[in-house]
């Protein structure tokens, strides 16, 4: 009987223990409400005060009624959200800045009637930036190299004849007075290659790129190349003037393509959201371009953001055919998902 009994208790205690490790789980998912939080991007690298933007976004199960979020930078609040009830899927989107070097966790916390029902982190290195000084003497290659080992470019005032800059990573370009950059090949020269050699400014995926200048007689001043800048592969990109002026002007088409697709002043395409941006008291000027002043090609969405522009000059933009029969032309020549704000 002793152990007839003995064994009836380890059987209960058995039951107890299953049900105690089963409990927890049912109510870690049931508080949970089968959410699924992902932050975007999970990693980055920045340099002191530049701005970048995290994305943080929550997927549950079934609709929830009371949703909200937190952002935290290391265990410090740094501001909330909240959201109409009723969806199973909400996003928020935040713009940090960092003033000193280190390493930093942003966390995106959702909730629901209060209550945490999922995070997510990214990391955050935040380093000095670099600046790196360039001057119309110096060849193509050496400018290059500058470019590609700095954060921010400061260009001294003069005349840059041929030059065509690759930008791989995010970077400031400042003009110290007027920077022009004339492409003087000729059109023979232009039928024998691909437009993208003339290109006077490449930005690549992903890449962000600031133009400032001294006062607003300062700045880049881009003629007579295919496109004057360019960011024609799949993915973001931000053209964003903070101070001064950006002008691209004239510029020509190759003629081996008998059109004038490629003659634009600036120049989005590919799949991915492109914004160009210009702060209060820039320039922009656009003009005299076979084509069209800013063309947005195929893209994903294009924003354009010019309020408080002191000069918006998109004037005088045509297309021709090879044989100077006119086209027609534009200021600025996009499809249906162009958001302009001027």
């Amino acid at each position: 009987m002793l152990f007839k009994k003995s064994k009836k208790n380890i059987a209960i205690l058995l039951v107890i223990a299953m049900l105690l490790t089963i409990m927890p789980m049912t109510v870690f998912a049931e508080g949970e409400e089968g959410a699924v939080v992902t932050i975007e991007p999970m990693t980055t690298e920045v340099t002191t005060g530049q701005a970048f933007t995290v994305t943080a976004t929550v997927t549950t199960s079934s609709a929830i009624t009371t949703p909200s979020m937190i952002w935290y930078v290391d265990s410090s609040e740094n501001g909330s959200e909240s959201f109409d009830g009723g969806q199973i899927s909400y996003s928020a989107e935040k713009e940090f800045r960092f003033t000193d070097v280190g390493d930093y966790t942003i966390k995106a916390e959702f909730l629901n009637d209060g209550k945490v029902i999922g995070q997510d982190e990214c990391t955050v290195v935040v380093k000095s930036a670099t600046v790196g000084k360039v001057n119309p003497n110096m060849e193509q290659e050496y400018i290059q190299n500058i470019i590609d080992t700095n954060d921010i470019i400061e260009f001294e005032a003069g005349t840059y004849i041929d030059l065509h800059l690759v930008v791989k990573s995010d970077k400031s370009f400042y003009a110290h007075g007027k920077v022009e950059m004339i492409c003087n090949h000729t059109d023979e020269e232009f039928a024998n290659t691909s437009c993208g050699f003339y290109e006077g400014i490449t930005i690549k995926p992903n890449v962000n790129l600031i133009f400032a200048a001294d006062d607003s007689s300062s700045g880049f001043f881009l003629n007579s190349y295919s496109r004057g800048i360019s960011a024609a592969s799949s993915g973001e990109n931000t053209v964003w003037i903070k101070s001064g002026t950006v002008s691209v002007t004239e510029s020509r088409y190759n003629q081996k393509d008998g059109k004038a697709s490629t003659a634009t002043g600036i120049y989005f395409g590919g799949s991915g959201v492109k914004t160009l941006k210009a702060d209060v008291g820039t320039s922009l000027i656009c003009t005299d371009n076979k084509h069209s002043g800013i063309q947005a090609m195929d893209v994903t969405k294009f924003i354009v953001e010019l309020i408080g522009c002191d000069l918006v000059d998109l004037s005088r933009n045509k297309e021709v055919a090879s044989d100077g029969s006119f086209l027609g032309g534009s200021g600025i020549h996009t499809g249906t998902n162009g958001f302009l704000s001027l």
